[in-house]
C-alpha cells in the first residue's frame, strides 16, 4: 500500500500493486497507470488526473480543480465535492457517482452499472441506455 501526504506541489504515481491512498496536495496529481487496488485521493488543490485504472475502486473528494478517469477496467469511481468537472473517458463496469460538482459531470463510455449524480451545477452527460 501507499500513502502520501502533506505535498507542497505537484505529485505523479505510478503504481502496479496495492491501494493508493492521496491527502492534503497542494498542485495537481497525475496517475499514468495502476493495475490493482483502490485509490483515494482527498484535499487536492490543483486537478486530479488518472490514466488508466484496471481494477478497483476509485474515490476523489474535495478536489478544487476538475478530476478526470480516462479507462478505467472494474471497479466504482466516485467523485464528491469537486470544484471544476467530472469525467469519466471508459467504464467497462461498476458503478459511477457524482456529488456536489461545480461544472460539468461527463461519462463518455459506460459498460455497466448504474450511473448517479446529485447536485451537478454544469451539463450533465452520461450514455444513454
Amino acid at each position: 500500500d501507499l500513502r502520501i501526504a502533506n505535498i507542497a506541489g505537484t505529485l505523479r504515481v505510478t503504481d502496479s500493486s496495492g491501494s493508493i491512498d492521496i491527502r492534503d496536495v497542494a498542485g495537481d496529481v497525475r496517475i499514468p497507470s495502476d493495475s490493482s487496488g483502490d485509490i483515494e485521493i482527498e484535499s487536492v488543490e490543483g486537478n486530479v488526473q488518472i490514466d488508466e485504472d484496471s481494477s478497483g475502486s476509485i474515490e476523489m473528494r474535495q478536489v478544487r480543480g476538475d478530476a478526470v478517469v480516462g479507462t478505467d477496467s472494474s471497479g466504482d469511481i466516485d467523485f464528491t465535492a469537486i470544484g471544476g468537472s467530472a469525467r469519466v473517458g471508459t467504464d467497462s463496469s461498476g458503478d459511477i457517482g457524482a456529488e456536489d460538482i461545480g461544472r460539468d459531470f461527463i461519462v463518455e463510455r459506460d459498460g455497466s452499472g448504474d450511473i448517479r449524480h446529485d447536485n451537478v451545477r454544469g451539463t450533465v452527460r452520461i450514455p444513454e441506455e
